[in-house]
C-alpha cells in the first residue's frame, strides 16, 4: 500500500525555485505526466510525438516496465512545454534518452535522481519524505480533483488493478468536502 503523500503545489513551486536549471525539466515532466522515474529514465526522443501530442511508454529491450504497463498517453500543454527543451528534434537523435544522457543503468540513474531531489528538498527546507514518486501521487490527486474518472486514471497511470489506482487516491478532507458540495 502506498503511503507517500503527494507533492503539493507550494512544495512543487519551492522545489522548482531551489532546483538548478538542469533538474527543473525532470520535476516538471514528472509533475505533468505521472510517469514513474524508471519510465522517465528510459524515455527516448522517439517516444514523444509532438504532432499527435502523445508519449509512448512501451517495453524496451532489456527493460520491463512495472507490471508490464505500457501505453500511449496524451500529453498536456504543460508536459509538452517541459519536454520540448529536452528534445534535440533531429532524426539522428530518435534513440537518445534525454533524461539519461550518460546511458547509466535504470537503477543507477533512478538513484541519482532520488539523491538530487533529496538535496533540493533539504535546501528548500521541505519535508524529508518527498521523493520523485510523490510527483506521481500529485498527478493522481490533481486528476481526481479535476474530475477524471478513476478508470481513465487507471489507464493513465498504467495500473493493472483498480485497487492500485485507489491507493493513490486517499480521500482527504478537501476531496470529501467537494463530494458533499457536488451532491448538494
Amino acid at each position: 500500500m502506498h503511503t507517500r503523500k503527494p507533492v503539493t503545489v507550494p512544495e512543487f513551486e519551492a522545489i522548482m525555485l531551489a532546483s538548478p536549471p538542469r533538474w527543473r525539466a525532470y520535476w516538471r515532466v514528472l509533475w505533468a505526466t505521472g510517469l514513474r522515474v524508471s519510465e522517465l529514465v528510459m524515455l527516448r526522443e522517439r517516444d514523444v510525438d509532438l504532432t499527435a501530442v502523445t508519449l509512448d511508454v512501451a517495453r524496451r529491450p532489456g527493460w520491463a516496465p512495472k507490471y508490464g504497463s505500457t501505453g500511449v498517453l496524451p500529453l498536456s500543454p504543460d508536459a509538452i512545454e517541459a519536454l520540448r527543451p529536452m528534445l534535440a528534434g533531429d532524426p539522428a537523435s530518435r534513440e537518445r534518452r534525454p533524461f539519461n544522457p550518460a546511458g547509466a543503468s535504470v537503477a543507477t540513474r533512478t538513484r541519482s535522481i532520488d539523491a538530487a531531489l533529496a538535496r533540493i528538498v533539504a535546501r528548500a527546507g521541505l519535508r524529508a519524505d518527498l521523493t520523485p514518486h510523490c510527483f506521481r501521487h500529485a498527478f493522481a490527486h490533481r486528476a481526481r480533483d479535476a474530475g477524471v474518472h478513476v478508470s481513465v486514471l487507471q489507464r493513465m497511470l498504467r495500473h493493472r488493478s483498480l485497487a492500485s489506482t485507489g491507493a493513490y487516491l486517499t480521500a482527504d478532507l478537501p476531496a470529501m468536502r467537494l463530494a458533499v458540495e457536488a451532491m448538494a
